[in-house]
C-alpha cells in the first residue's frame, strides 16, 4: 500500500506520527463495528446466574432485602438471600410463551403494612402479567430421602394487582410469583416495567428487563398429554349452579387453562364427547346403518370438537384453528383388565359371559361381539371423515397385573384391529410380549403405551415405535420414588419439573399421563400427603384453603395454581423451543445433531440428570438467542453449569473411592494402596458440601466387609441394596477426559445380573460375577462437573467395590471455564465490553499524539 504524504510531513518523526494515527484509526473503526449489537454474533451469549439480590430506587436496604431465583428453585421461608447483587430482574421469553419470576421480600425488622403493585408493561402492551403470592403448606411427613417435613411452597394465591400484606415477620422470606405472558404479536426487544414496593408511603421500585426473542413457540401442543381432570369438582368449588351462561363460561375457561398449560384433560369435549360408560354412543348411533348423527349441539360431539379440537370459536382459543392435540374417544369401566370393559346392554343385547362375550368365553362372533365390532368400524370410519383418526385413542385397559388380565388385553385388541385397524387402542403399561407376542391371541396391537417411569425400558420403547408404530408416554405414581424423577412430588425440587421436557426429547417419549389432576376429596391445603406422596392426586388447588365452594366471582373468577403445574408448562414449552431448533419431532434411532448434543448435556439416563437451574436457564436462553436470530452458532464449548464444589478445580488430579461403611472396616485412615488414597464413602445422600452422594431410596441399603485375607482389600469392602432397588451416584470432578475403573463382586457368592453405568454407558451390563469379581474400564468426558454411577437392574442384586478415576487428558476443543463477574443485560446483548475497548483505543491514540507532540517539542 502507498500513502500519499502531503510535503509538509516529510520529516521521518512526521511520518511516523501519521502512520500511528493511521494505524490506530483503521483499528478503531474496526473495533467499533464489531462491538456494534449484531443478530449473528455468537459472542453475544453469555452465561448468568439467576439468583441475585435486587437494589430498589431509592434503596431499601434499611428496611427489607430483595431478591430473586429461578422458579424451579422452592424458596423457603428461612433461606438466606444470595451475596451476589444486580440492579434488575432479567427475564427471557419467546412470543407466544408464559414465563415465570420469583421476587423474594425479607424484612431486616418487622414491617407492619407493606403493598406491591405487579409489572405494567406500557411500552409493549402484549406482555402481559398476573400476580400471585407463594403459599407454604406444612408438609406432616417427607415424601422420601430427597423430600422434608414442615412449611413448603406450592399453592400460588391469585392476588390483585395492587396487594397489601400485613404483620410482616423480620427475616422471613415473603415470595410473589408473576406470570408473565407474551403475545404472537408481541414484539422482539428489550422492555422495562417496574415491580413496585411501598412501605410508609414510600415506593420503592425494581425494574423488570424483559427481553423477546424474535420467534414464537408453537401453539400446537407437540408432546400428547392426558390429565384426568373432573370439571365438575371445579364448578362446584367456584360456586357454580345450574347449565346457564355462568356454566359455559367456567367450561371455557377451564378448557383454556389446560391448553395454556399445554395440557390435554382427560375428556376435552366435556360436558360432550362421542361415547359414554362402556364405550356406549352417547349421540345418536343407527343400529342397523351404522351412522351416527349429533343433533345436540354444544352437549355433543361435532359442536365440541370444532370448538375444542379444530379450534374454530371465539370461546376458545380466540379462534386460532388451533385446539387440543389429542383426545380420548372412549375409556374403561374397570381398572381390571379381566373384567369386560364395555356397556353391558348394546343395541338392544345384553352381554353375557355364557355367551362367550369377554375373553373368557372366547367368543368373537355371539351376538354382542358381531354387533360391537361393526360399531367399532364406526366409529373408525366416523372419525376418519371428521379427520380425527390421528389424534384420538381408546383407553380400555389399565395396568394389567397377572396372565389372565394379558391375555384379556391381547383379546380385545386382537378383535378390535380385526375389524377397525385404524383405531388407536392405549394401556397403561409397559410394553410386554405377554401382550405384543401373546400366544393365545396373536397380532394383539398396543398403539400407545404408558409405563410408570421406573419402568420405562427405552430400548423396547423404540424397538416398538420403529416397527410397529406404537408410541410410548409416561405417567407418574406415588411409588416413581428417587433416583427417578417426579414433577407431581411437592417437597422435591423444581428441577425435576424443568427435565421433563428435556426427558421426554432424548427418549422419544411421545406424551404425559397422570391420573388424578384435581382430586380435592380430601383438602390439600391441610392433608397433601396420600399413599406416602405429598402431592398425590392434585397439581391444582381448590379456591379455598378450607376446601369449602366459594360464592361466584369471589376470587375474580382465578384458578390456584401449584408450583409444580407452572414448572411444568415451562418444562413443555421448553419442549417446542427444541422442537423448533430441530425442525420437527425428533424419531428414534436418529441423532439429530445439536439438539440431541444439549440434550446430553442435561439427560444422562433414566435416573441421571442436571440438578443445576442455572445450568437450565442458560441452555433455554442460548437457544431462544439462536431460534431468534440473536447468535448463529450455538457455543457447546460455553455451556457448562455453575461450579458444584472446589474438587471441579482440582485439574489433572485423580480420584480414588472405597465403597464401604465410613466407620467401620477397614479402618485404617488415610486408605491407601497400591499407591493411591481412597475416599471412604458410603451410603451417603448426596450433599453439595461433600460434594458426592447418592440419590435413591437408602432404608434398606446394606454393607459387608469380608474377613478372607485372600481377597484384594479394595474388594474385601461391599455395599448392596437388599431389596434390589435401583441407587444412582454422583462425585464431583474436573471437566475432562477420564479412564473409569468399577468393580463388582463378592467371593464366593455369584449375583447373575450385576449393573453399572458410569455416564449412562453401560459397563458392567447385566453380568454375572461367578463367585468373584467384574473389573471393568470405561473411558469417559465429563462436561458437567460429576461423574455418576447407575447401580443395579429393578429386583436385582448388584455388589458394588470400588471406582477409580484417572485423568487423561483435557477435553479438545474446550477450555476450563474461569470465574467471571456477574453480567449485566447489557453486555448478553450489546457487547458493550467491545465498545469499552474502542474507547480505550482512541484514548490509547490521543496520548500517543501528545507524548509524540512532547518528543518533538524536545
Amino acid at each position: 500500500m502507498t500513502f500519499f504524504i502531503p510535503r509538509q510531513l516529510t520529516s521521518p518523526f512526521l511520518q511516523l506520527l501519521l502512520f500511528t494515527f493511521i494505524i490506530y484509526t483503521i483499528l478503531s473503526i474496526h473495533l467499533f463495528i464489531f462491538a456494534l449489537p449484531s443478530s449473528n454474533n455468537v459472542n453475544n451469549f453469555q452465561l448468568e446466574t439467576f439468583t441475585y439480590k435486587v437494589t430498589t430506587q431509592p434503596s431499601s436496604s434499611s428496611l427489607f432485602t430483595i431478591w430473586t431465583a429461578p422458579p424451579s428453585q422452592k424458596i423457603l421461608q428461612n433461606k438466606a438471600p444470595p451475596t451476589i447483587i444486580n440492579s434488575i430482574i432479567k427475564v427471557y421469553i419467546a412470543k407466544n410463551e408464559y414465563e415465570p419470576v420469583q421476587i423474594i421480600i425479607r424484612p431486616n425488622s418487622g414491617i407492619t403494612t407493606l403493598q406491591v403493585s405487579k409489572p405494567v408493561f406500557s411500552n409493549n402492551n402484549d406482555i402481559q402479567s398476573e400476580l400471585y403470592q407463594v403459599s407454604f403448606i406444612n408438609l406432616a411427613t417427607a415424601s422420601d430421602s430427597l423430600g422434608m417435613s414442615g412449611m413448603f411452597p406450592d399453592p400460588l394465591t391469585p392476588i390483585s394487582d395492587s396487594f397489601t400484606l400485613n404483620n410482616l415477620n423480620a427475616n422471613q422470606n415473603y415470595i410473589f410469583w408473576i406470570n408473565l405472558r407474551t403475545l404472537n404479536t408481541s414484539n422482539a426487544g428489550d422492555f422495562t416495567a417496574p415491580f413496585t414496593i411501598t412501605v410508609n408511603n414510600q415506593n420503592y421500585i425494581i425494574p423488570i428487563q424483559v427481553h423477546v426473542f424474535n420467534f414464537a413457540i408453537p401453539q400446537q401442543h407437540h408432546i400428547d398429554t392426558q390429565m384426568n381432570l373432573d370439571h365438575q369438582t371445579i364448578l362446584s368449588k367456584y360456586g357454580v349452579t345450574g347449565t346457564g351462561t355462568e356454566y359455559w363460561k367456567y367450561v371455557n375457561m377451564i378448557k383454556q387453562w389446560m391448553f395454556d398449560h399445554r395440557l390435554t384433560p382427560n375428556s376435552p369435549l366435556w360436558s360432550g364427547g362421542l361415547t359414554g360408560k362402556g364405550a356406549s354412543p352417547y349421540i345418536d348411533y343407527d343400529c342397523n346403518t351404522g351412522k351416527f348423527s349429533d343433533p345436540y349441539g354444544q352437549w355433543g360431539f361435532i359442536d365440541n370438537v370444532n370448538k375444542y379440537l379444530k379450534g374454530n370459536s371465539m370461546e376458545f382459543n380466540n379462534a386460532s384453528g388451533v385446539g387440543f392435540s389429542s383426545f380420548m374417544f372412549a375409556g374403561l369401566i374397570d381398572n381390571s383388565c379381566s373384567v369386560d370393559q364395555r356397556t353391558s346392554t348394546f343395541c338392544s343385547i345384553s352381554r353375557s359371559s355364557t355367551n362367550g362375550d369377554w375373553v373368557q368365553g372366547n367368543n368373537p362372533t355371539s351376538t354382542f361381539n358381531t354387533k360391537w365390532w361393526k360399531y367399532m368400524k364406526d366409529i373408525q370410519d366416523y372419525l376418519q371423515s371428521l379427520n380425527l383418526l390421528e389424534i384420538s385413542y381408546y383407553y380400555p385397559f389399565n395396568e394389567p397385573q397377572n396372565a389372565n388380565d394379558y391375555d384379556a388385553v391381547a383379546w380385545y385388541s386382537q378383535n378390535i384391529k380385526a375389524n377397525a385397524p385404524k383405531l388407536r387402542l392405549m394401556c397403561s403399561e409397559e410394553p410386554k410380549p405377554e401382550i405384543y407376542a401373546n400366544t393365545k391371541y396373536p397380532n394383539a396391537k398396543i398403539d400407545i403405551w404408558i409405563p410408570v417411569l421406573s419402568n420405562f425400558n427405552p430400548t423396547i420403547s423404540w424397538q416398538r415405535e420403529s416397527k410397529f408404530n406404537e408410541q410410548s408416554w409416561i405417567y407418574f405414581l406415588d411409588s416413581t420414588k428417587p433416583p427417578y424423577f417426579n414433577p407431581i412430588t411437592i417437597d422435591h425440587q423444581g428441577v425435576e419439573s424443568l427435565v421433563l421436557g428435556w426427558f421426554l426429547w432424548k427418549y422419544r417419549i411421545r406424551g404425559v399421563a397422570y391420573y388424578a389432576f384435581n382430586s380435592w376429596s380430601q383438602n390439600p391445603y391441610t392433608s397433601p400427603s396420600l399413599y406416602g406422596q405429598n402431592g398425590n392426586l392434585f397439581m391444582q388447588y381448590p379456591p379455598s384453603i378450607n376446601n369449602q365452594p366459594i360464592s361466584y366471582g369471589s376470587n375474580n373468577h382465578r384458578f390456584v395454581p401449584s408450583i409444580r403445574l407452572e414448572l411444568m408448562r415451562d418444562s413443555l414449552e421448553m419442549y417446542e423451543y427444541l422442537y423448533l431448533l430441530n425442525g420437527g419431532k425428533p424419531q428414534v434411532y436418529k441423532y439429530d445433531s445439536i439438539v440431541d448434543t444439549l440434550v446430553d448435556m442435561v439427560v444422562q439416563s433414566t435416573t441421571g440428570y442436571s440438578r443445576s437451574d442455572d445450568f437450565y436457564y442458560n441452555l433455554r436462553k442460548v437457544i431462544g438467542m439462536k431460534l431468534g436470530g440473536e447468535i448463529t452458532t450455538i457455543p457447546l464449548d460455553q455451556l457448562v453449569p455453575p461450579v458444584p464444589h472446589p474438587r471441579a478445580l482440582m485439574i489433572g488430579s485423580n480420584f480414588s473411592i472405597n465403597f464401604q461403611q465410613v466407620d467401620g472396616p477397614p479402618s485404617v485412615s488415610p486408605l491407601v494402596i497400591n499407591g493411591k488414597e481412597y475416599i471412604k464413602i458410603g451410603w451417603n445422600v448426596y450433599s453439595d458440601s461433600n460434594g458426592y452422594g447418592w440419590y435413591g431410596l437408602l432404608d434398606q441399603t446394606k454393607y459387608q466387609y469380608l474377613t478372607d485375607n485372600s481377597v484384594n482389600e479394595l474388594q474385601r469392602s461391599i455395599i448392596y441394596d437388599d431389596y434390589g432397588r435401583v441407587q444412582y451416584f454422583e462425585f464431583v470432578v474436573p471437566n475432562a477426559v477420564y479412564n473409569v475403573t468399577v468393580s463388582c463382586g463378592w467371593k464366593g457368592k455369584s449375583y447373575s445380573n450385576n449393573y453399572i453405568a458410569v455416564k449412562g454407558q453401560p459397563l458392567i451390563n447385566n453380568e454375572n460375577n461367578n463367585g468373584g469379581y467384574i473389573v471393568k474400564s470405561i473411558l469417559i468426558e465429563v462436561r458437567d462437573y460429576k461423574i455418576s454411577l447407575n447401580m443395579g437392574i429393578a429386583g436385582q442384586y448388584t455388589m458394588l467395590n470400588y471406582m477409580d478415576i484417572i485423568f487423561v487428558s483435557n477435553i479438545s476443543n474446550y477450555t476450563q471455564p474461569q470465574p467471571q463477574p456477574f453480567p449485566t443485560f447489557s453486555e448478553g446483548v450489546n457487547g458493550s465490553s467491545s465498545i469499552f475497548n474502542c474507547y480505550y483505543y482512541l484514548i490509547t491514540l490521543m496520548l500517543c499524539i501528545v507524548i509524540c507532540w512532547k518528543l518533538k517539542s524536545v
